[in-house]
């Protein structure tokens, strides 16, 4: 009887696991070496990369009977795609998707993507230009981090949101055009891209964040919209091509060596509105002339014009009782030979 129901059990168990087997083998299907497998939802099906498929792939609206809505996580991961295109049913790509594909060349994405994942796309050394579609609403962390060969980025109006790090180190990038209804530009989303030499930043951000275009050292020139309220430390750190700089009555704070170590930097005017610069806001901005500073000013910290050994005109719009008023002015490090001039008008 013992040995009856051990052989009972056993049939039950082969019985499940082969109908398991029928299933996932009615859930899935290869493509081109491509392995598609239903994750649930029969309507939804992820995309999962073989360990060898072809160079350039198509992936499909359909698969038997499933429509594939995403690109799993990591599913082409470190794969030697060279092209890639996908359907308009392609509704987003998960996080590491195509992580360190480095001899991918060439994207083409369908109509109906909406987010793109962290880390996407990092590290694929190869990418040459990138075209978003019009319904993407957002772009993660370190997205394109990494992708050294891309020279052009085009970034339609439906992006509201883009993660930090989005675009850091793509150093072959020079043309570049953001969406209209971005809200802020994150920590580091162009960091260290040499090769830009001027942008276009949309009116209605809010915050330019610390590390945003530090090392973008071709930059010749910025228009800060009249709506950032915060410019971040850093932000425009060793931009060693920008020759002016003017900050709107909008922003209340500039961060911690937002502008230091930009060398051809000669003439910054703060507007009427800020409220407090940070330490080291100017330091080592060795061409650096003539400062415009206005009387809302109540803060000022350590070192802002350290080393700034070309400076010789202060023009401040308050009294010099009212100088004398501002925290930390003491430290401020203006070099021998600088005047400050008070109660100065636009």
């Amino acid at each position: 009887m013992c040995r009856f129901n051990k052989i009972l059990s056993l049939m039950l168990v082969l019985i499940t696991v082969a109908g398991l087997l029928i299933s996932l083998a009615s859930c899935s299907n290869t493509v081109g070496g491509v392995t598609f497998v239903n994750l649930g939802d029969k309507n939804s099906v992820g995309a999962i990369a073989g360990k060898k498929f072809e160079a350039n792939i198509y992936i499909p609206d359909h698969i038997n009977s499933f429509k594939i809505s995403h690109i799993s996580r990591s599913g082409f991961r470190g794969h030697d795609l060279v092209t890639l295109s996908m359907a308009d049913s392609i509704k987003y790509i998960e996080l590491k998707a195509f992580y360190e594909c480095d001899k991918l060349e060439s994207v083409t994405f369908g109509s109906g993507l909406e987010r793109i994942e962290e880390f996407a796309f990092k590290n694929c050394y190869a990418l040459q230009s990138l075209t978003l579609p019009e319904n993407l609403t957002y772009i993660g962390e370190s997205a394109f981090y990494g992708c050294y060969s891309m020279t052009s980025l085009y970034m339609p109006d439906s992006v509201t949101t883009v993660e930090s790090n989005a675009f850091d180190d793509c150093v072959g990038l020079t043309s570049v055009r953001l969406s209209a209804n971005l809200e802020k530009i994150p920590a580091a989303m162009f960091r260290g891209c040499r090769n830009i030499t001027e942008i276009t930043l949309p009116e209605g951000i809010t915050a330019i964040g610390s590390d945003a275009f530090n090392e973008c050292k071709s930059l010749e020139a910025i228009t800060i919209p009249n709506s950032v309220t915060e410019i971040g430390g850093a932000a425009f750190g060793a931009c060693s091509s920008l020759k002016s700089v003017t900050i709107p009555s909008s922003v209340e704070s500039i961060g911690y060596g937002a502008f230091w170590i930009c060398d051809s930097l000669t003439t910054v005017t703060i507007s009427e509105g800020v409220i407090s610069i940070d330490a080291a806001a100017f330091q080592d901005c060795k061409k650096l002339t003539t400062v415009y500073i206005p009387a809302s000013v109540l803060e000022m910290g350590q070192g802002i014009f350290n080393n700034c050994e070309s400076l010789t005109d202060v023009f401040y719009a308050g009294s010099e009782e009212q100088w004398n008023a501002i925290k930390g002015v003491y430290g401020i490090a203006l070099p021998a030979g600088t005047t400050v001039h008070f109660n100065h008008q636009a």
